[in-house]
């Protein structure tokens, strides 16, 4: 399988959602498997995405009742119910890349730990092949941002605009110039 991790901020502005919809609905489409946190905002459009084109997907929950999404079911995981041994791993690998792991509390632990595994797999050595997010210098994204490059895993922030579309465009071999399925629009090379 072809694992991505699709994540961001709460706060990622509409234009960059729908590209992010669309991202994920592409990759679905070519049978890539998505990875992510049923958050509002970026994960959630990733997997909207994902969802209308029938892919497979993997979406962590930090707890239980997280996001409203169904338990166990349909691709959604709380790892620290199903697995806790395998989330207590995920816990150490958090902690070993967060700058203030110590500072935070039990809740905010999880929802990092939960990163772990959307860059790393259920099994914590299935690493996702790329990471595309909306990421400032703050926030849990981050948390996913530091463990990938730990892991080597390349980035493609949207943050950056036309640079990371071209840049993930180029990592997945597609055509540089001409129409662009992620964003519906003729991409101008300058």
């Amino acid at each position: 399988m072809k694992y991505y991790t699709g994540i961001g901020s709460r706060e990622t502005p509409k234009p960059i959602l729908e590209i992010m919809e669309r991202i994920g609905q592409y990759l679905a489409e070519q049978g890539w498997t998505l990875r992510s946190g049923a958050a509002p905002g970026a994960d959630t459009a990733f997997e909207k995405g994902c969802k209308s084109a029938k892919g497979d997907k993997e979406i962590y929950l930090p707890w239980a009742s997280f996001g409203q999404r169904p338990l166990n079911k349909d691709g959604y995981f709380c790892m620290k119910i199903k697995d806790r041994a395998m989330s207590a791993k995920a816990g150490v690998i958090a902690a070993k890349h967060h700058p203030a792991a110590e500072y935070l509390t039990p809740a905010a632990m999880d929802l990092h730990t939960r990163n772990v595994f959307q860059v790393l797999g259920q099994d914590l050595t299935t690493p996702a092949s790329f990471v595309v997010c909306y990421s400032g210098p703050a926030g849990g994204t981050q948390q996913a941002r530091r463990i990938a490059l730990a892991n080597n895993i390349p980035i493609f922030n949207l943050i950056d605009g036309q640079d990371a579309i071209l840049a993930l465009k180029k990592f997945l071999e597609m055509p540089i110039g001409g129409w662009c399925p992620f964003t519906h629009a003729t991409v101008v090379l300058v």
